[in-house]
């Protein structure tokens, strides 16, 4: 079966150099020793999020870091749906209708891929705190969308340049995030905030309009 698609050729050459690269990024530093001497470790015990410490290895925790890597390939495949988008598909949700949210979230995926992939290698303290950021900081733009959304379909607006004032306040939010996630303890509490104050926006009153087929509230 022939995939069809409108995006041209080279967007499939940098995705896939997306691909490729934290596999091979990750294979190298499995092959040094002490690759993270130098650095402050995050914990001392043996075992470390369900599974054995490899002490001296360049990937501390192999299954931990491999697994991160999701949000890295979920960042990529958003990069080619904003793609298929920008060149010529039809708009069917709020994606397509405001692409440059689109952007600002598969970035912050490919960025806590990467964060989430280096603390799990490392279990250094500089990349957990650069983790748990990512990991609170992949709410905040998706939950500032819901919120600019609604302001959106509720007021019958068309969008306009108020959405980068939103986006302003997700890409504020989403620096802060990292600057708590200097303190232990923050991640839990933000993200299942940010969660559960999306999902109340996205099928509270959005659901209304979701009813009607608007692209804006999908």
């Amino acid at each position: 079966m022939m995939l069809v698609t409108s995006s041209p050729g080279w967007v499939f050459m940098g995705l896939g150099v997306l691909v490729l690269v934290p596999i091979w990024g990750g294979l190298v530093l499995g092959r040094f020793e002490r690759a993270w001497d130098g650095y402050e470790r995050y914990r001392k015990w043996e075992y470390e999020y369900g599974e054995r410490r490899r002490e001296g290895s360049g990937v501390v925790t192999v299954v931990n870091s491999w697994t991160s890597l999701s949000y890295w390939y979920v960042g990529i495949y958003t990069l080619f749906d904003l793609s298929e988008r920008l060149h010529g598909r039809e708009p069917q949700n709020c994606g397509d209708v405001a692409p440059m949210w689109q952007a600002c979230i598969a970035v912050t995926l490919l960025w806590t891929g990467m964060a989430s992939f280096l603390f799990h290698a490392s279990l250094t303290e500089f990349w957990r705190m650069l983790d748990a950021g990512g990991t609170m900081g992949i709410t905040t733009f998706p939950l500032g969308f819901a919120i600019w959304r609604w302001w959106v379909v509720a007021g019958g607006r068309d969008g306009g340049d108020e959405g980068l004032a939103w986006l302003g306040v997700s890409a504020a939010g989403f620096v802060g995030v990292h600057l708590l996630a200097r303190t232990s303890g923050w991640s839990d509490i933000v993200l299942v905030t940010n969660l559960v104050v999306q999902l109340a926006v996205e099928w509270g009153p959005l659901r209304k309009w979701k009813g009607e087929g608007s692209a804006w509230a999908w």
